[in-house]
């Protein structure tokens, strides 16, 4: 993959975001998987949830995506402050 994950993360959740350089972004790799740990600001952490959880599915499903066609498995968490 030519972009990170870390970078295709940062793309996708900083315009959702009201403090978009409080994003930070931890990413860990092992030969399974690649997590992803993520904080925003504690104000944001609703609005990266959304309603019934849609957002961080979505931005879960677009993760997955991209791992998919790399043969390999992301795992996105945001962690609250």
């Amino acid at each position: 993959m030519a972009a990170s994950y870390t970078e295709l993360l940062t793309a996708v959740v900083k315009p959702l975001l009201g403090a978009p350089d409080a994003l930070v972004v931890a990413e860990t790799r092992n030969k399974h998987a690649v997590r992803l740990d993520f904080e925003v600001d504690p104000d944001d952490v609703g609005r990266m949830i959304g309603k019934g959880g849609g957002n961080i599915r979505a931005i879960r499903a677009v993760l997955d995506f991209a791992a998919a066609q790399n043969d390999q498995r992301v795992v996105a968490e945001l962690k609250e402050a």
